[in-house]
């Protein structure tokens, strides 16, 4: 039941997360702002955008610090909640599922709160921008 939640919670992170990449990707492609045009250049085929291009986004920060990173958090907690029973060996867990399954995801929630992690007043710079 753990791991359906943190799933569950994993699940609507992204869910949540697509949606605001998808709306400022379409403004981009709309009105060809060039606030977003790193957002439109930049996003992987099947992937999520990387949080320093997430920035430009309108309060994007304080709705990852609100929103989006609860959401992973409560799915490390059900995660770990799920790796305490798995240490007193049950035998029985739902859907059949392995601890190496179980710790996977683990890291992918770990990845993901290190990429996503709020960065209030922290810009990137360019690498060109040093050079000069």
């Amino acid at each position: 039941m753990y791991w359906l939640f943190a799933r569950f919670y994993k699940k609507r992170f992204i869910d949540e997360f697509k949606k605001i990449e998808s709306k400022y990707r379409n403004k981009y492609k709309q009105e060809k702002n060039p606030k977003f045009k790193k957002l439109w250049n930049r996003k992987p085929y099947r992937d999520l955008s990387r949080n320093k291009y997430m920035l430009e986004i309108p309060n994007f920060s304080k709705t990852l610090k609100e929103f989006l990173v609860p959401l992973l958090q409560n799915a490390k907690e059900y995660l770990k909640k799920c790796l305490n029973i798995m240490k007193g060996e049950c035998i029985f867990m739902e859907n059949n599922i392995n601890i190496e399954d179980i710790l996977m995801d683990l890291a992918e929630i770990c990845i993901l709160l290190r990429e996503y992690r709020p960065r209030v007043t922290y810009k990137y710079v360019d690498l060109s921008e040093l050079q000069k």
